[in-house]
């Protein structure tokens, strides 16, 4: 299980957590626009670095009908790119039993 504090620059403080399954993004903000995204349904994960934000990194999953971005500090890099390899590996189909 991963529970990663993106930023503490960003307004909302993002979090994300990833239990194998579900990435899960927790903001802090009054309307309680977190997100919950199975893998299945996930097309892809990416940390990329960003010439304007808050922070230098940004994590992007994108999804058949939406796409996440979260705001990584350079403090949670490490620990993010683990998440992003975590996620990818849950990804990669699973092979049925015969």
């Amino acid at each position: 299980m991963f529970a990663v504090q993106m930023s503490t620059r960003s307004m909302l403080k993002p979090i994300v957590a990833f239990d194998g399954q579900v990435l899960e993004v927790f903001v802090d903000d009054l309307s309680g626009s977190g997100r919950r995204v199975h893998v299945g349904h996930m097309r892809s994960i990416s940390l990329t670095q960003v010439s304007r934000g808050k922070e230098p990194y940004l994590l992007t999953v994108k999804c058949e009908y939406q796409i996440l971005a979260v705001e990584v500090s350079a403090e949670a890099l490490a620990a993010a790119q683990q998440l992003v390899v975590a996620v990818q590996a849950a990804m990669s189909p699973v092979q049925p039993s015969v």
